[in-house]
């Protein structure tokens, strides 16, 4: 099953449910049919479902967040089938030796110091988005050091709703 928890109660509130703000994207994957996001490979969070659904990926138009702790700026959103390098699938694929176990890369992150960057998802376990690096010249010794691992916002919907033109702050990495 593509999507954790209950499938069918996820397709029943889906549009009662997910109600995502006025966000423009460019570079968007083709509109998703909800049967495409089930019949993942991957399983995936709801509500990173119902995110392929709403936008299939792409570059949003506005792409800063902030928090207290972190402010990045959001490169691209994954989307399924958009025939670019960073579609979801491909990706989970080519950088599967660097992720930490379970983990689903939601977006790629802008890294002013050249390292590469995710959010992730971790489906089944909680809702939490976290921010992913790792110097993109070496193979990371354990993808799964927690230390890697810095929480951004307590769900991909609050992340979203947050997502400005610019940013106030200096900051451009984690501030940990």
């Amino acid at each position: 099953m593509a999507i954790a928890g209950n499938e069918y109660q996820f397709r029943r509130s889906f549009k009662q449910k997910w109600k995502w703000p006025t966000l423009s994207f460019t570079e968007q994957g083709t509109r998703l049919k909800i049967g495409t996001v089930c019949d993942l490979l991957y399983e995936i969070s709801p509500q990173h479902a119902a995110m392929l659904l709403w936008k299939n990926g792409g570059v949003p138009g506005s792409s800063w967040y902030e928090n207290k702790d972190v402010c990045i700026e959001v490169h691209r959103f994954l989307g399924i089938q958009t025939g670019e390098f960073w579609e979801l699938t491909d990706t989970i694929l080519r950088y599967r030796d660097f992720l930490p176990r379970f983990s689903i890369p939601v977006a790629l992150v802008e890294e002013p110091l050249g390292d590469t960057a995710f959010l992730l998802n971790f489906p089944g376990r909680d809702e939490r988005l976290w921010l992913y690096t790792w110097n993109h010249e070496t193979i990371p010794e354990d993808p799964d050091d927690p230390t890697r691992l810095h929480e951004v916002a307590p769900t991909l919907k609050k992340f979203v709703d947050k997502l400005r033109a610019t940013h106030r702050g200096s900051r451009t990495e984690f501030d940990g």
